[in-house]
């Protein structure tokens, strides 16, 4: 895998989420008609072509980020972090995005 920009696989993210009204694992079909793609498949397409994001989506990759990290941040100072708030924590501290298991966390 390409190296992504961290910030725009966000804001791809957050756009598969509006199109879809949520997250959608498995694309839904109706026979081989692919009525609603997978949020990865829009992802994907969002990165081929960012005219897709739209500037709301940015916005909320950003405030997303900046939760998920303070969240994190503050369950450190509480307890032990977890496995899955340490994946959270390296994740949101990415610049780039290099590896198939990151993108899948975002």
């Amino acid at each position: 895998m390409d190296a992504v920009d961290a910030n725009l696989l966000w804001s791809a993210a957050c756009t598969a989420y509006r199109l879809n009204n949520g997250y959608l694992k498995q694309p839904e079909t109706i026979g081989d008609q692919v009525i609603r793609p997978s949020n990865r498949e829009i992802v994907r397409r969002a990165l081929t072509d960012p005219t897709l994001i739209a500037d709301a989506d940015r916005e909320l990759a950003q405030n997303c980020r900046r939760h998920m990290a303070t969240a994190v941040t503050l369950q450190a100072l509480k307890t032990e972090l977890g496995e899955l708030s340490k994946i959270t924590a390296r994740v949101c501290d990415l610049d780039k995005v290099d590896s198939i298991y990151d993108f899948s966390v975002i």
